[in-house]
């Protein structure tokens, strides 16, 4: 048994929180799915910024750490070794690729000791998605390569979508990659369908075809058809400026993705686990679908962008590692616009995260290093009396409500 309970999100570094609460606790998800961020001309500035705008310093330098070749990064390529189950290319690679190209070296030695770790914790029959761009998506299959085998690859599946282009002397860049590996046999698998073409539903008259011994031709079978299975093109639109789901996180992926992962490779009451959870689309497409799930991010606005306008209906608790600063039971739902904090004043946000007028959220103001479990009854209470009070003309904190006794109520 473990004491790690799921549906949990925790702020911290994945390489420490998966050994210690998942696989030194004998959790094994049977699906992961990570989204981690890469060094791509895009400014993740905001996200090491805390509510005043001032620098995070221990996270702005863990993040420059990361694309920077730094003795770390070489300490860590020395006990690949002893991690991956083929370093030969990695060792091969990454050294002459350390001189040319550092950046792309130490991401490269980023990503390998995490993946390891990831594979290591996965089930038995699980599957592990990388979501990746095309400019690194080539090293990391090689990667990913060393540490399932070559036989744990399964799928390179491109995601296209379409936005407002401009003009480039190359083709316009507009898919993703993710690619999908194996931890052994069976692996988890649900088919999915896509529409059939018109051609296809006039010749068989809506129904599924079938092709009877001997012959040349298929006919129509007797049941309907449920589509064409699914292929490894996928053309889902990206979140519009204007969509309510928006939540102005920079690297936000639509929920429509999310839940066709979740949906192909785990079933209900399977652990779902983002060790790069970012804003929470993973969680929320997990916890729709009826699965467990556990979120891990190294950002605090990511923790905050999840509390405010996600795991307030997604969670049972909202965790950190022991000396993290969050330590939340949140209410299961609250209106997007209901903006108090649980433990400090009541505060209304005017701008999403990334400046724009998306939406409001709720801030979570704890003191540093302490952890404030409240109940997730008493905690809606709190909240929801803070916003009344405010609308109402009255000031005051907003009480914080004690230990919950036992497990919280939904």
């Amino acid at each position: 048994m473990t004491d790690t309970p799921t549906n949990h999100l925790f702020y911290g570094d994945c390489l420490d929180i998966v050994q210690r609460e998942i696989i030194d606790k004998n959790l094994r998800p049977n699906l992961i799915y990570l989204d981690p961020p890469f060094q791509s001309g895009r400014d993740y500035n905001m996200l090491y910024q805390d509510e005043t705008g001032q620098a995070l310093p221990k996270q702005v330098q863990a993040f420059t750490d990361t694309w920077e070749w730094i003795p770390a990064h070489q300490q860590a390529l020395d006990n690949l070794p002893r991690q991956v189950r083929e370093p030969g290319p990695l060792m091969g690679l990454i050294p002459p690729l350390q001189r040319s190209q550092p950046e792309m070296a130490a991401y490269l030695v980023y990503m390998a000791e995490r993946l390891a770790i990831l594979h290591d914790a996965l089930a038995e029959g699980g599957t592990l998605w990388l979501h990746c761009d095309p400019k690194a998506s080539h090293y990391l299959k090689m990667v990913l390569d060393c540490i399932f085998g070559t036989n744990g690859f399964r799928n390179e599946i491109i995601w296209n979508y379409r936005r407002w282009p401009t003009k480039h002397p190359d083709f316009q860049r507009m898919h993703d990659v993710i690619l999908r590996y194996a931890k052994g046999e069976p692996a988890a698998w649900n088919q999915l369908y896509e529409p059939a073409s018109d051609s296809f539903l006039k010749r068989f008259r809506g129904k599924a075809n079938v092709l009877d011994p001997g012959a040349t031709k298929k006919r129509p079978a007797e049941h309907e058809t449920p589509g064409l299975p699914m292929r490894d093109v996928w053309d889902l639109p990206i979140i519009a400026g204007s969509s309510k789901e928006r939540m102005g996180y920079p690297t936000q992926k639509p929920l429509q993705l999310l839940d066709r992962v979740v949906q192909t490779g785990s079933n209900p009451g399977d652990l779902v686990l983002d060790p790069f959870c970012g804003c929470g689309t993973t969680l929320e497409a997990a916890h729709n679908l009826q699965r467990r799930w556990i979120g891990i991010d190294i950002t605090i606005h990511a923790v905050r962008a999840i509390s405010a306008l996600q795991a307030l209906y997604l969670s049972d608790r909202i965790c950190t590692n022991r000396s993290g600063p969050l330590g939340y039971a949140l209410p299961r739902r609250m209106p997007v616009s209901t903006c108090a904090t649980v433990s400090g004043r009541p505060t209304r946000s005017p701008r999403a995260l990334d400046g724009s007028r998306a939406g409001h959220r709720i801030r979570l103001d704890v003191p540093g290093g302490v952890q404030v479990p409240v109940a997730l009854e008493s905690a809606a209470v709190a909240a929801i009396g803070a916003f009344r009070q405010r609308q109402g003309g009255l000031h005051g904190p907003a009480r914080a409500a004690g230990p919950a006794a036992g497990k919280p109520r939904i």
